[in-house]
């Protein structure tokens, strides 16, 4: 068995819902993020130099221990740092620093890998706020994961929520690894080997085109449960080079569809998600039958070192 472990930080989905009590309590020391009416969100902002740090050295004595127990064996082969970042309902911060810094000339490091200079809404006018928000999540989870590959260098990744209908920063968590943003990701958050997809819309393989680059190999992380979508495992190991496709969840594909625990509809409308995608339905046989045809393909028509590269 190999296993990727998920690193609930500071941040999962959008909100800062893992961290200690005392920490949320202490909203002075480690301030929320805030929307451009002044209400303090549920989420830690990124700005927050001191609740990073705080991140930074519970990840970093994590990674320190999984080599004192498991560097010989190599269960544990991949971190995801932090899980679908972002802030939902606004396009950035508007806490006190976060305006201070967005009115500022964008970082020199930033400015060196665009070539371009200026503040956050001359270089990127109407989208200045996503921008914003992507350097400053980058930037504290490259803090993060660059400490915790130094006491033990494991690949990391970041997942994202996915860009989607109404395609506002806000409807989705602005600031996250979505493709149009990556580029800013990439400047800021140079330890990550990948960003990773989390894929509950229809068009699958829209998505997998668009996250498998040359300079990103596709690790899909969480994948629709639902039994069309089990036959995605062939086309993204047979035309991506796929290192990871995860149906979200699978254990649960051995139960009665019936007995399946759904998020509540309330709260999947509220978060743009497509029911049927935990509709578990002929999945267990159908995802079998995909990961086996996957495998026979792979093995039969490609070089082990062509694997991790991807097309």
């Amino acid at each position: 068995m190999k296993l990727c472990i998920l690193w609930f930080g500071l941040w999962k989905n959008a909100e800062s819902m893992y961290v200690p009590a005392w920490m949320k309590r202490d909203t002075e020391t480690y301030f929320r993020a805030e929307k451009v009416n002044g209400e303090k969100m549920t989420t830690i902002s990124p700005l927050c130099a001191t609740a990073v740090e705080k991140d930074r050295q519970a990840f970093t004595a994590l990674m320190r221990r999984i080599r004192e127990i498991d560097a010989e064996e190599n269960t544990v082969i991949v971190m995801q740092v932090e899980n679908e970042i972002g802030l939902l309902g606004t396009d950035r911060d508007y806490s006190e620093t976060a305006q201070k810094a967005f009115f500022a000339p964008i970082p020199e490091k930033l400015a060196a890998a665009l070539n371009k200079s200026g503040t956050w809404e001359e270089l990127f006018g109407e989208d200045a706020g996503e921008a914003f928000m992507a350097w400053h999540f980058a930037s504290a989870v490259e803090t993060i994961a660059a400490s915790g590959k130094k006491a033990y260098d494991l690949p990391c990744y970041a997942n994202a929520w996915l860009r989607q209908s109404p395609w506002f920063p806000g409807s989705y968590p602005s600031g996250g690894p979505v493709e149009r943003v990556q580029p800013i990701w990439r400047a800021a958050a140079p330890s990550l080997f990948a960003f990773g997809p989390d894929i509950y819309v229809p068009y699958c393989a829209d998505v997998m085109d668009s996250y498998a680059t040359e300079e990103n190999p596709l690790f899909i992380p969480e994948i629709r449960k639902d039994a069309v979508a089990s036959s995605y495992a062939l086309y993204a190991f047979g035309a991506k080079n796929a290192l990871c496709f995860s149906p979200f969840g699978i254990e649960d594909l051995a139960l009665d569809p019936s007995q399946l625990d759904k998020p509540p509809m309330d709260l999947m409308i509220a978060l743009n998600i497509d029911p049927s995608a935990f509709d578990i339905t002929g999945s267990k046989v159908r995802s079998a039958r995909a990961a086996g045809a996957s495998v026979s393909a792979v093995s039969r028509h490609r070089a082990p070192q062509d694997l991790c590269a991807p097309r």
